[in-house]
């Protein structure tokens, strides 16, 4: 499976999941041209997919190369904060606050399985964390494996 097929089941995902949603918390599943000082579409927040790399995993034959390799993914969450003061506020409005929206990204997409022709492939989450707020929106990083398959070739000298 391609790196790109990866990425648009991980969107899909969110997708389906964000759907779930009641209506006032839902946010976009977007996939900007810029990352830089990126802000969301919609007026709640978004969250889109990165392609951040492969790592590859020397298995050490001496006449031919056998590699494992892991994708790596980040997956941003964008979301404006909403600041509720008192306990009628809190009743009236039910708005999920950024870190809820990281907790709500991460159930949905850990564990899910890639399906590929050559073997399945298991969503691993490494990581979330803060990255900044920018004018009232907060962005946070996922840090995402998925284990990419192998690698063969033989060499000739």
């Amino acid at each position: 499976m391609t790196r790109t097929a990866i990425k648009q089941a991980l969107m899909a995902r969110l997708a389906d999941q964000i759907e779930l949603l009641d209506i006032d918390q839902r946010i976009a599943v977007e996939d900007p041209e810029i990352l830089q000082d990126f802000r969301p579409v919609h007026p709640r927040g978004a969250v889109f997919v990165v392609y951040d790399g492969t790592v590859y995993e020397d298995n050490g034959l001496e006449n031919g190369v056998l590699q494992d390799c892991t994708h790596k993914f980040q997956v941003y969450v964008a979301v404006k904060r909403i600041s509720i003061k008192t306990d009628a506020e809190r009743t009236l409005y039910r708005f999920m606050q950024p870190e809820q929206y990281v907790e709500y990204v991460t159930e949905a997409i850990a564990g899910l399985v890639v399906i590929s022709d050559t073997r399945d492939k298991a969503i691993t989450i490494r990581e979330d964390k803060f990255m900044a707020e920018m004018e009232g929106v907060w962005m946070y990083q996922i840090t995402v494996d998925v284990a990419g398959g192998i690698l063969v070739s033989e060499t000739t000298i």
